[in-house]
């Protein structure tokens, strides 16, 4: 009887757990259908979005607008649950067996609670289905898209035309000359000079111009600059005053309080005649915050400062009349709009007479106002020589508002012409803080992170997104900060009238926004908790110390679905303890650049699978990072650059790495890479990845590589040869090591014989009696840099052979007394930089020698007695002998 009861009651268990599992598979099976549906619908959403905002871009429908406002909240509600869903199953999977039985309870919950949130928002995804109808189908057979991006040999061009550093300052050589005879007068006292004016009228263009002339340059011993604008961090700003006058402070210095550093500060230029820009200066408060840092110094010595307030101008110096820029003239503000709308490649031509008429009638209308000026050249760049098309661009923007308000108008517009794609792009830039300097490949990898850039024809997704930024760039969107040598944009920045809109915008549509780390920790975040938003920018002063645990903590209590968090330093931070990331795994962007100090990376950050970008540059760690980094299978950004991170072998799991940027100095060298054949970028050391199949590395266009021997250098060499798309190519040797490694290190150029290389850097020490034959260098070579090379002989009369040569660098890279350029020699270099030659007495230069070169900066050269005679006509010559 007892062995009956007993297989009745194993027979009413089994039976029970049979139940228990057949229900669990009925709901994951029905979980996964629901999932695979509402990807569906939201796919069908997104297409939607896309034509609705095409058409709310010529034909403005406030019920459009809202149905557009409910399916992005909708689609980014479903976008959610497909990632809890997803993490759901890749968490599972790395369980073991027993792990898994005894998870079954929870995960059971956690996929009754997806189901129950499908359940939730179905009706209102159906709902905007429905009424898709009205706002989509209606006038779909009208619908074709107002905008009509430029091809990108012609973005390529305009944004070339119109970041000349020698562009034409139209109409401010009235004030540029007035503001430079107020700085040159010799006054007894420091005095200050007030530049004031509305927004967009040319304030910081017209300093900027100032500052760089040469009569500047020749009156003051020193200048310095900084950005202050209306949220400045005192410290900040004055650690880049610093900075900019070639004050190297070290990290102990850098941790002083505010009152030392400005008595270092105002002890630097006590003897010294010396001109401050103090950017964008809001009140008279932040006058008063800066002013005791600034001595009397020599005679002469000026402060200019730049401001929309005209009674701060009065309050920083009464004896001062403000300068104040002028609005254009109509001919100016045509010449003006047509620098803009048309360039070299794309000259006005013979303009039709309607279609001037028409232009002209716009461009009087934006009364003089420079920036709308640009906007409306950049809006109008894209469209065809056609009547119609221009007529549609007058009709739309408000006229009968104020200067300001008809900029705004003049933006909107702009906006709206925007492919919806590049729309997401430019509001990305919302996240950044007020006057920073955001660096291009972060801009381009956050992008592709968020899946915005569209590939078109045969070009890579990262020349895509180069684009994209320069699309923007082309209509006035953006501007370029500084460009590199092979005509891609190195930093931008936003005018703070587009900043003012960005931000605006990004909140109506639910997109993002940026916060103050002090705001986010003083538990006050209405504006998160209403909007949830996807994306948020933190903002950190520099030299903070904020606990990134306790920020993200506190997002994660009002928003644990955050896509995108950046946080943006003006300086080095220190971050405190890494969070745990527990809260936050839906992550696909996670920016934590310029924060570190020393840290330790938690196991959880595997928990991150969806993560697609990661950015830890100039982050120290405590210990390698742990082995679960290898579950981030999605990783398409990788930077560790300027830190110490020791990375174990897992990054071969990583098949979607596009961009990895590891730091020199670290044991990175064994690590395996055959399965990375998405790679773009690639910075990292000589290692045992370079002596496997060359053919996983053939989508490499940049490389930067750390060796440490004569035989690492050759190995380079070596690998390189196999790189059939590699533009790029940096060796770095003797960084983090002892240079006497290198004293028999030899240049080598032999090999690198790569068809696409179009730049190619060499940084020491190396030894080299001689540079090579021309016939050795890579043939298509445009930009060249030599860096810490111990060159015997002239490094010219082999240099001015090189037929593409555009820019050359020589720093330390030559111990002899003279130098001659022939003539006919550098036929198409435009800018030469020589630093740090310091036997150099005698350079000679014959007439005809590098007829294009329009940037010469000469720095270090002690003993060279004068520019040569044949440079005269240069452009911008930058010297500090």
């Amino acid at each position: 009887m007892e062995e009956a009861l007993i297989s009745s009651f194993g027979s009413s268990v089994g039976t029970e757990l049979f139940k228990v599992f057949h229900q669990r598979i009925v709901l994951y099976c029905n979980v996964r259908r629901e999932v695979e549906e509402m990807k569906r619908l939201g796919e069908q959403l997104n297409v939607s979005l896309v034509k609705a905002d095409e058409l709310q871009a010529r034909d403005k429908d406030e019920n459009r607008r809202v149905w557009m406002l409910q399916v992005r909240a909708a689609v980014c509600e479903i976008e959610v649950i497909m990632d809890m869903f997803n993490l759901e199953e890749r968490l599972w999977k790395y369980h073991s067996f027993i792990l898994r039985c005894a998870f079954i309870p929870r995960r059971w919950a956690r996929l009754c609670r997806i189901s129950e949130k499908m359940l939730q928002i179905k009706p209102k995804i159906e709902g905007l289905i429905t009424q898709k109808e009205k706002h989509v189908a209606a006038k779909a057979s009208s619908s074709t898209s107002s905008s009509s991006s430029l091809d990108p040999t012609r973005r390529f061009r305009r944004v070339l035309h119109n970041t000349k550093e020698n562009f034409a300052v139209v109409g401010m050589e009235r004030a540029k000359g007035t503001l430079i005879g107020e700085l040159v007068k010799d006054d007894v006292e420091r005095r200050v000079v007030p530049i004031v004016g509305m927004p967009g009228s040319g304030k910081t263009t017209l300093a900027k111009h100032v500052y760089i002339s040469d009569d500047t340059k020749r009156h003051f011993d020193c200048r310095t600059w900084a950005d202050v604008s209306q949220d400045y961090n005192v410290k900040g700003v004055l650690l880049r005053l610093l900075q900019n006058v070639g004050v190297v402070l070290s990290d102990e210095e850098k941790k002083m309080a505010e009152e030392e550093i400005m008595g270092k500060l105002n002890n630097f230029l006590e003897n010294k005649r010396y001109l401050v820009v103090l950017d964008d200066l809001w009140t008279q408060q932040a006058w008063d915050d800066f002013e005791k840092a600034f001595p009397n110094g020599k005679s002469g010595s000026k402060i200019m400062l730049t401001s929309r307030n005209e009674r701060l101008a009065a309050y920083a110096d009464p004896r001062s009349q403000p300068v104040v820029p002028e609005m254009l003239s109509e001919k100016e503000s045509w010449d003006l709009f047509c620098n803009r709308t048309f360039n070299d490649a794309d000259p006005p031509g013979d303009f039709p007479q309607d279609l001037k008429h028409c232009g002209e009638k716009m461009v009087k209308k934006c009364g003089g106002l420079p920036l709308a000026i640009v906007v409306l050249g950049g809006l109008l760049s894209t469209k065809r020589r056609l009547i119609h098309e221009w007529e549609s661009v007058l009709r739309n923007i408000n006229w009968k508002l104020g200067k300001e308000e008809r900029l705004r108008s003049i933006i909107d517009l702009s906006y709206d012409d925007l492919p919806y794609n590049l729309k997401s792009c430019f509001l990305y830039t919302s996240l950044f803080p007020e006057d920073f300097r955001i660096k291009g490949r972060r801009l381009i990898g956050v992008w592709i992170a968020e899946g915005y850039i569209r590939q078109e024809g045969e070009e890579t997704l990262h020349e895509a997104a180069e684009n994209a930024l320069m699309e923007l760039i082309s209509r006035g969107m953006v501007q370029v900060e500084e460009m590199n040598s092979l005509g891609r944009v190195k930093s931008c920045r936003l005018h703070d009238v587009l900043r003012d809109f960005s931000i605006v915008k990004a909140k109506e549509d639910g997109f993002g926004e940026a916060l103050k780390a002090n705001i986010i920790l003083s538990l006050d975040m209405p504006s998160i908790e209403k909007s949830l938003c996807p994306r948020l920018g933190v903002h950190i002063p520099s030299e903070s110390r904020v606990s990134i645990r306790t920020i993200l903590e506190q997002v994660a209590t009002y928003n644990k679905h955050a896509r995108s968090i950046l946080f943006m330093t003006y300086g080095l931070s220190f971050i405190g303890e890494m969070p745990t990331f527990n809260e936050v795994k839906l992550l696909r962007v996670l920016d934590l650049e310029g924060l570190g100090r020393r840290c330790e990376v938690p196991k959880e950050i595997g928990n991150l699978i969806h993560l697609r970008y990661l950015g830890m540059r100039h982050i120290y760690v405590i210990g390698p990072f742990p082995c679960t980094i290898g579950n981030l299978q999605k990783l398409q950004t990788l930077d560790l650059s300027e830190g110490n991170a020791s990375m174990p072998d897992v990054l071969w799991k990583m098949e979607e790495l596009r961009i990895l940027r590891l730091p020199f100095g670290s044991p990175t060298s064994q690590l395996r890479m055959d399965n990375l054949k998405n790679l773009h970028t690639l910075k990292g050391e000589v290692g045992s990845w370079m002596k496997k199949n060359t053919s996983t590395f053939t989508n490499v266009v940049k490389l930067f590589v750390g060796a440490r021997s004569r035989e690492e250098v050759s190995e380079v060499i070596a690998f390189v040869d196999g790189l059939a798309s590699l533009q790029c190519l940096s060796i770095w040797c003797g960084l983090y090591y002892e240079k006497e490694i290198f004293s028999t290190v030899p240049l080598q150029f032999g090999g690198i014989n790569c068809q696409r290389l179009v730049k190619l850097e060499f940084k020491g020490p190396f030894r080299a009696r001689a540079l090579p034959n021309p016939c050795e260098f890579p043939p298509n070579l445009t930009t060249l840099k030599l860096k810490s090379i111990l060159l015997a002989e002239d490094p010219m009369p082999t240099l001015e052979k090189l037929p593409n040569l555009t820019h050359l660098c020589l720093s330390s890279s030559y111990n002899g007394t003279s130098m001659v350029c022939k003539a006919q020699g550098f036929p198409r270099l435009l800018k030469l930089q020589l630093s740090e030659v310091p036997f150099l007495q005698e350079w000679i230069v014959e007439e005809g020698a590098a007829p294009h070169l329009h940037h010469l900066t000469i720095h270090s050269c002690w003993k060279l007695k004068k520019v040569p005679e044949a440079f005269r006509f240069v452009a911008i010559i930058n010297k500090d002998f």
